[in-house]
């Protein structure tokens, strides 16, 4: 908790050029997680380009799962920030653009900066009496931090999902039950296992994607772990995000199974699917019958049909890669994809048709060339290459970059790899 503080800039945080340095081009690098900065105070006259919560000039800042709330002038001022996604899973007063980000009252315990726990129906532990006590109304801040972070000593009910602000991931963290994160391991889980806590010990996860689908509730979210999974995944209509959690995983519908992936007349655009590589279906990659998901950041390769649609089907389909498919679109289009077929290039915005570059399609590493760097899964290193893709930095310019490693050109990547921690750099500013 930093409250309370008062500075010309940057009560709370100030984050400036190395004061020890003799170059300019000499940038901090600050990572803010984890944090509630409340209440801190700017001295003298200040304008409107003052952050009283964080003040940062040219530095290489990441902001998430924190809150800064209740502070002078702005609550986050990054000015000339090297990341392009600089703030995430965080509530900023005033709003801050970045990936789930939220504007809304966290309701601390107190209004006056006393008490920075989180109101909560179900639990809020009060330091004045050492005891947990129900609260009448339940903070936006609980179950809201990143799905991929640990919940560490947070109490149960916990969600299943890191919870915002200082007290997110401890012991004093304000209970939530909803929504949970499902783990799928299909090297060491097992289908009768919870599928919850499995972020720290994967054993406890579960074997298969359908059966963390089956025991999903809407909001839900379902992290795969790497591997191949050999199965046909049915939606069941579910408003869930089924997501790779790491190195992206492979999905393959082998006969007489005909999709990796279907959806029938229930789901639409808050029942998403991404980060996946699928591969080697005999049908459809995916398939879609009176539905439209969201299908984002897929590498859709080797199939009959990349995506099927039928009846009154309208998947939102972006950053995605279809190649060497038989068809890659079938009654559906998609935007600022990379896809073989002409048919398929000209509906929909921003799609292009050159090589994707693939590093070593043939060995299954669908990793993006790039003269910036590369992961390569075989050394477990980053490597370089003599050209970049051209799916590098060509998404969707409305949507964030998200966990793409520095430097990742402000600009989300196309494909499987696209806005997560394995996405080939670039230093492109756009």
């Amino acid at each position: 908790v930093i409250s309370t503080n008062t500075a010309q800039a940057g009560a709370g945080i100030y984050v400036g050029s190395n004061p020890g340095s003799s170059s300019d081009s000499v940038r901090e690098s600050v990572t803010i997680v984890n944090c509630t900065i409340a209440h801190n105070h700017l001295s003298g006259s200040y304008s409107s380009s003052t952050g009283g919560g964080i003040h940062a000039v040219s530095s290489d800042i990441v902001v998430s799962n924190s809150i800064i709330w209740s502070n002078d002038a702005e609550a986050v001022m990054l000015l000339s920030p090297t990341s392009g996604s600089p703030v995430r899973y965080s509530d900023i007063e005033d709003g801050y653009p970045g990936q789930w980000n939220i504007n809304v009252d966290p309701m601390f315990a107190s209004s006056t900066g006393s008490d920075y726990h989180l109101r909560s129906t179900l639990g809020r532990y009060d330091p004045r009496t050492d005891t947990w006590i129900l609260d009448g109304s339940h903070s936006p801040c609980i179950d809201a931090g990143d799905s991929q972070d640990p919940v560490g000593a947070e109490p149960l009910p916990n969600g299943k999902r890191i919870n915002m602000g200082a007290y997110g991931g401890t012991a004093e963290a304000s209970k939530g039950d909803e929504p949970f994160v499902w783990h799928v391991d299909g090297e060491s889980g097992r289908d009768s296992n919870t599928g919850l806590d499995a972020g720290l010990s994967r054993s406890r996860a579960f074997a298969t994607i359908q059966r963390a689908v089956d025991e999903a509730w809407p909001g839900d979210t379902i992290l795969v772990w790497p591997g191949t999974y050999r199965e046909a995944v049915n939606l069941k209509g579910k408003a869930i995000t089924v997501q790779s959690a790491d190195e992206v995983a492979v999905v393959t519908a082998p006969a007489p199974a005909y999709y990796a992936f279907n959806f029938w007349t229930a789901e639409n655009s808050e029942c998403v699917v991404r980060n996946f590589i699928i591969t080697g279906c005999e049908d459809a990659g995916i398939y879609c019958n009176n539905a439209s998901p969201t299908l984002a950041n897929l590498t859709i390769t080797n199939n009959t049909l990349g995506i099927r649609c039928e009846e009154s089907a309208d998947p939102d389909i972006v950053n995605c890669i279809l190649w060497n498919n038989e068809k890659d679109l079938y009654h559906c289009e998609a935007r600022y994809s990379c896809m073989a077929q002409e048919d398929a290039l000209t509906r929909g915005i921003g799609n292009f048709k050159d090589d994707p570059g693939f590093a070593d399609p043939d060995n299954g590493d669908y990793h993006l060339m790039s003269r910036d760097g590369r992961y390569s899964p075989l050394t477990g290193t980053w490597v370089k290459d003599a050209v970049t893709s051209p799916c590098v930095d060509t998404g969707d310019p409305g949507m964030e970059p998200g966990r793409e490693p520095m430097p990742n050109g402000s600009r989300v990547n196309v494909g499987a790899y696209g806005g997560t921690p394995f996405a080939s750099l670039s230093r492109n500013a756009w």
